[in-house]
């Protein structure tokens, strides 16, 4: 499926023996000015529907959002509640900032987990890292 991106980016689904996994780098869900067409969030949340496994750009906070909007990447929260309204099992953040250190992103990850658990939101958070094996 089309992202949002100032490049052409696409993201992926796969489903094999039962299972999904999608695939969405380098995605802006906020900003503007992108070419997608019209309810381009509801057909990305149907082609998400209810995956196993969602792996999404998230690259910034909430406050490092503000002075990079339209550079084709999302925020934690913005992927979280992508994840929630697709009725993803899982997801887990990609992209990430290359100047965060591992400790950081294992504190945003656990602020996001508390954050869903409180709004009641039963998608599991993590961090995706070279050579994680997802089992199912």
């Amino acid at each position: 499926m089309r992202l949002r991106h100032p490049s052409f980016t696409v993201g992926h689904r796969i489903e094999h023996g039962g299972v999904s996994l999608a695939y969405l780098p380098d995605n802006e869900l906020g900003g503007v000015g992108y070419d997608v067409g019209e309810g381009w969030r509801r057909r990305l949340v149907d082609f998400l529907g209810d995956v196993d496994v969602l792996i999404h750009d998230a690259m910034y906070t909430e406050e490092e959002y503000g002075s990079r909007k339209d550079w084709g990447h999302s925020t934690f929260s913005q992927t979280v509640e992508l994840a929630h309204e697709a009725g993803a099992k899982r997801v887990l953040f990609f992209h990430h900032d290359p100047c965060r250190g591992d400790r950081e992103l294992s504190e945003i990850v656990g602020f996001h987990r508390t954050e869903a658990a409180a709004r009641g939101y039963s998608v599991e958070i993590g961090a995706a890292a070279e050579r994680d094996e997802i089992i199912r």
